[in-house]
């Protein structure tokens, strides 16, 4: 089982350099190598979908997902490149969403692709739950920091579980150049900054070669023009990702769904030089696609 999973991070690896060097090329070709590339080594159902998906997507006009992912292979640091697309892609060619299902099976609680974790933990017992998780089919954990000696709890715990992904909510002021090149080392760290704090660091994460994006929360779309401006403003600075976070409840506001609504039209027509996603929800969306492709894609 472990001879497997070494074997099958190192083909996406592989996989995922020749991508990346293709990307870096810029062409339409390249761009259509890549798609033809991970759909013929993505033998899993839900993932041939996904990807024929993204393919109709890149030929529609106007379409900014092109850009985005040259612009990932380009300012991105290869090998931090590289190890979250293995680390985000091994639980679904491996046995991860077998041990979701398995969980979602069993009396305990399911566990989820993604866990919430509370960085205020004592770092053993933060080590053992991890643990504990990866052995139940979690293979990516949410922080939040807001402290130094946070910052520095969780990348310790990134760097004793480097198979795993980790999300960070973070402020400014405590990402020292030390942090970043940590961060780089890793590869396994994608810091979420809110609006306010961009200014003050996206030039130093994009110079360290990571992966970065956007935090943003429902309740400060001031409307829906002035939030397409300010996402503009987010690609300027360098962000991939724009994450929204609205109530984990069902009793979301009525506001919450027409903005999720747009999130979800921005993100399926690609207009928009950055991927989109709701915090919660596509938790939701992806812990079914991981569980269903293990039961026939159905």
């Amino acid at each position: 089982m472990q001879i497997n999973a070494i074997y099958t991070r190192s083909v996406i690896q592989t996989m995922a350099g020749k991508a990346i060097r293709d990307l870096r090329s810029g062409g339409e070709r390249e761009l259509r190598n890549v798609v033809e590339l991970c759909k013929g080594c993505s033998a899993p159902p839900g993932y041939q979908k996904f990807w024929s998906l993204l393919e109709n997507i890149l030929h529609r006009p106007g379409q900014q997902y092109g850009a985005l992912l040259s612009r990932a292979a380009k300012d991105v640091d290869i090998n931090c490149l590289k190890t979250l697309i293995a680390n985000l892609g091994l639980p679904a060619y491996s046995d991860g969403s077998q041990m979701l299902q398995d969980s979602r099976k069993s009396r305990t609680p399911p566990a989820y692709w993604m866990e919430p974790l509370d960085e205020t933990m004592e770092p053993d017992t933060l080590h053992q739950t991890i643990s504990r998780f990866q052995n139940l089919g979690t293979s990516s954990f949410l922080f939040r920091a807001e402290r130094n000696a946070a910052l520095e709890t969780i990348l310790n715990i990134a760097a004793k579980h480097r198979q795993c992904v980790f999300f960070l909510i973070c402020r400014a002021g405590i990402c020292c150049q030390a942090h970043l090149e940590d961060m780089t080392a890793l590869g396994n760290v994608i810091p979420l900054s809110g609006y306010e704090d961009l200014p003050a660091m996206a030039a130093s994460l994009k110079q360290a070669g990571i992966l970065f994006g956007l935090h943003r929360r429902y309740c400060e779309i001031e409307s829906l023009q002035a939030e397409e401006t300010l996402l503009h403003q987010c690609i300027e600075m360098g962000c991939f990702l724009g994450v929204y976070e609205g109530t984990r409840h069902d009793a979301c506001s009525r506001q919450d769904l027409v903005y999720y609504a747009k999130l979800q039209e921005i993100r399926c027509s690609g207009t928009q030089e950055i991927f989109l996603a709701d915090l919660w929800r596509d938790r939701e969306a992806v812990q079914n696609l991981l569980l269903e492709q293990r039961s026939g894609g159905t």
